[in-house]
């Protein structure tokens, strides 16, 4: 190999990096919005709205958020964001923010990534739910990082809207 075809070789994987980087996560994302409507949702349909209902800690107190997510799905692949704010325990205001989830099915069991962020915050973890057999509900737990970088677990319960 001469050192015009290392030159192409090294090229190629540098564009090949780029492209895995950068542009993959779109393809996905616009991959599940556009033909996840139209194919199969795979061994679950997660497709649709969900309500979503998790809990955490503030201020040293349990509380208790709620709002709804829609869900779209290509193959084995789920992607998720927050269509409605979410309305915290009562007398707490509704929050502005953007909620997104990556999930992966395998069998009963959808594992994978959430991120949430509001101006000042930003929050991201992961998350395992167990899918039941009916396919209208999820429960299960999430784990991850708040702004301060402190560690916080709690449980995550997803409820398919009709």
């Amino acid at each position: 190999m001469n050192v015009s075809g290392v030159a192409l070789f090294i090229l190629g994987a540098l564009v090949s990096a780029i492209i895995s980087v950068f542009f993959v996560p779109f393809i996905e994302v616009f991959g599940s919005r556009v033909l996840g409507g139209l194919l199969p949702g795979g061994e679950s349909d997660l497709r649709g709205e969900w309500c979503s209902t998790y809990h955490y800690m503030s201020a040293g107190q349990q509380k208790i958020a709620v709002q709804y997510m829609r869900l779209t799905q290509l193959g084995r692949t789920v992607h998720g964001k927050n269509i409605v704010q979410v309305q915290k325990d009562k007398g707490d205001p509704a929050l502005h923010h953007r909620h997104e989830v990556r999930l992966t099915i395998e069998g009963d069991w959808a594992t994978g990534e959430w991120h949430n962020r509001w101006p000042g915050a930003r929050h991201h973890g992961v998350m395992q739910l167990r899918i039941l057999a009916s396919g209208s509900s999820m429960n299960g737990r999430w784990i991850g990082f708040d702004s301060d970088a402190a560690i916080q677990e709690g449980d995550w319960i997803w409820e398919r809207v009709p």
